[in-house]
C-alpha cells in the first residue's frame, strides 16, 4: 500500500535543508490522524463509494481491508494507516552514471515523468516541477524506524523549486522516496530510490517533475 505518511525523522545530521523550508514537514510536525480523517471524510461509508475510492486511491487498499461496511470508516482507515507509515513505494534505481547535461526523461509507473540532469559542480541538488502545482516531495525514512521521516524537499503551488546539497551518505541510513499528492491530496510515497548513495561526487543534479 502506498500511503499517508505518519510521524518523524530528525535530520539535523543531514546537510540538507531543514523541514521548515518550503513548508516541508516531518513526523514531529505532522498531525496524521487529522489528515487521514479529513481525507476519509471525503467519501461516504457506503459500499459504492468505498469501491470508487479503491479505484481512485489504491493506496487505501490495505486500510480498507479491515473496514466492515457497517463500521466507522474514518476510524478504521486511520487505525490501519498507523501500521503503514511508509507504505510500499516501488523500488527504483536512478541512472546516475548515464545522466548528462541534456535532460534524461525518466518515466514512472504512475504516469510520472521527471527530467533528470547532471552537470559538473559542487554537489548541488535542485528539485523542481514545471507546469504542475500539486505537492511533490523527496522524503527520508529512518531505516531503523520508518515512523521517523521528514520531507527534505517539498514543492507545492508557487513553491516550485528547492535547492540544497545532495547528501549521498544519507542513503545508507535512510530510505529515500520520491513522493507526490494523489487522490484527495494524500501525500503518497511512490518510488523508493535504492541507490541514492551511489550518486557520483563532483556533480550538480537537477530533478524536474514535468508530468504526474
Amino acid at each position: 500500500m502506498k500511503n499517508i505518511k505518519l510521524l518523524v525523522v530528525v535530520l539535523t545530521a543531514f546537510s540538507w535543508l531543514t523541514a521548515e523550508a518550503n513548508h516541508c514537514v516531518n513526523s514531529d510536525q505532522s498531525n496524521a490522524g487529522e489528515e487521514v480523517a479529513k481525507w476519509a471524510n471525503l467519501v461516504s461509508k457506503t459500499a459504492s463509494n468505498i469501491s470508487k475510492l479503491l479505484e481512485e486511491a489504491p493506496e487505501a487498499e490495505v486500510a480498507l481491508e479491515v473496514v466492515e461496511l457497517a463500521a466507522d470508516t474514518v476510524e478504521a482507515i486511520a487505525e490501519a494507516f498507523e501500521e503503514w507509515p511508509m507504505g510500499s513505494p516501488k523500488p527504483i534505481k536512478i541512472p546516475w552514471d548515464s545522466l548528462m547535461k541534456t535532460p534524461k526523461s525518466w518515466q514512472g509507473y504512475d504516469g510520472d515523468t521527471i527530467f533528470m540532469t547532471r552537470k559538473r559542480g559542487s554537489g548541488k541538488f535542485v528539485f523542481q516541477q514545471t507546469f504542475l502545482t500539486s505537492w511533490k516531495g523527496i522524503v527520508a525514512f529512518d531505516k531503523k524506524d520508518t515512523n521517523k521521516w521528514a520531507e527534505v524537499f517539498c514543492l507545492s503551488g508557487d513553491d516550485n523549486s528547492m535547492t540544497s546539497t545532495i547528501n549521498t551518505a544519507i542513503g545508507k541510513t535512510h530510505y529515500i522516496s520520491l513522493s507526490k499528492a494523489k487522490a484527495f491530496g494524500v501525500h503518497t510515497n511512490m518510488y523508493l530510490i535504492g541507490n541514492w548513495a551511489d550518486a557520483p561526487e563532483g556533480y550538480d543534479y537537477f530533478f524536474n517533475w514535468v508530468k504526474d
